[in-house]
């Protein structure tokens, strides 16, 4: 934390040093400790501090700057109007007064309402983006919403109809629906975390599973009539798709 502290110190003494060499600003108007930096002792310190910042991306300012969430978007969008925009405004400012163009009085005031129309407008590109971005998500958001509200219609009429067992790539039964629980005579929790032997009645020969798991395995869609046995010994067929 110090590091970074002394880092953000040291920015912005040779950002003022350069700011004060590149607007001319005279040398005795300068504060003592400016009098004794050379322009290009700033611009290797700023150089450095770059280098020091940009090493180390998760911390500090530069993680903020560098980040995906919408404050740091903002502070990047903003960057230029609050760095780059008051810097050319003062550097044409100076210029015209030390060129006796316009006086310091009517240059104060032409600086302020030109800096504060640039504001308005560049604020106003930013806010709409923003709120381009906002209704964009918003959007996402109600489909996001009505697509589950689809899927959750959908399993519900599925769960009246059918008995759904999904596996994973051992066969290990990671959900089971209601229907295959009052089916089979087994709670959700004796099923899950079994294989489909818990219900194998002994009707198929092996090579009929075996076929089953190959067929699957490839890629192809396997469809048939099994018996299978529930928990009270009794047995029933299904019409199996897997």
């Amino acid at each position: 934390r110090i590091a970074q502290h002394t880092i953000l110190i040291t920015s912005f003494i040779t950002f003022l040093s350069i700011v004060t060499f590149v607007l001319r600003i005279p040398l005795e108007n300068k504060l003592f400790f400016f009098k004794t930096m050379s322009i290009q002792t700033s611009i290797a310190f700023m150089l450095i501090t770059f280098t020091l910042t940009f090493k180390y991306p998760k911390i500090g300012f530069t993680k903020m700057l560098l980040g995906n969430n919408y404050g740091s978007q903002t502070l990047r969008k903003s960057l230029p109007f609050t760095v780059f925009i008051p810097f050319l405004l003062s550097f044409i400012l100076l210029t015209l007064i030390n060129n006796g163009s316009i006086a310091v009085g009517f240059g104060v005031l032409l600086y302020t309402m030109v800096l504060i129309f640039l504001s308005l407008l560049y604020f106003y590109y930013i806010s709409v983006g923003m709120n381009k971005s906002q209704e964009l998500r918003k959007n996402l958001e109600q489909n996001i919403h009505l697509k589950n509200q689809e899927l959750s219609q959908y399993k519900e009429a599925l769960d009246k109809v059918a008995i759904l067992a999904i596996t994973d790539e051992n066969a290990i039964i990671k959900y089971v629906n209601d229907k295959f629980c009052s089916m089979s005579q087994y709670s959700m929790d004796e099923i899950i975390g079994k294989t489909d032997i818990l219900v194998r009645s002994g009707h198929h020969p092996k090579s009929f599973h075996r076929n089953i798991i190959a067929t699957v395995s490839s890629g192809t869609p396997w469809f048939g009539e099994v018996k299978n046995k529930k928990k009270d010994g009794t047995f029933y067929w299904t019409d199996t798709a897997l």
